[in-house]
């Protein structure tokens, strides 16, 4: 995404058995190393195929300090959809974003 300009901040990740969603910055070009099977994140190694789906949310919340509220940074949704179809993702529109989806077993 980074190569093509898209400039996402935000994604939301699924693990294989992890109820919760975690929320992540999205990782940069120099976070993906294949062909090893893992990225680099704010949670450390993840194996990609741990992933079971991630959104890139259309409006990417980040929370603060102290009772104020997060800050909103709109995410370019046409722009990634247009990546996710030149790389050929199997991915769909879900009501706030988009969601690619990752490992099934």
């Amino acid at each position: 995404m980074d190569d093509a300009g898209v400039g996402l901040t935000q994604m939301i990740v699924k693990f294989i058995d992890v109820v919760e969603p975690k929320a992540t910055t999205f990782p940069s070009i120099n976070s993906l190393h294949p062909p090893v099977p893992w990225i680099d994140s704010q949670f450390g190694l993840i194996e990609l195929r741990s992933i079971e789906w991630l959104d890139i949310p259309a409006v990417a919340l980040f929370p603060r300090p102290n009772n104020v509220p997060a800050r909103e940074v709109a995410q370019n949704l046409a722009a990634a959809e247009a990546v996710l179809l030149h790389l050929n993702c199997n991915f769909m529109a879900v009501p706030d974003g988009l969601r690619i989806i990752g490992y099934s077993r």
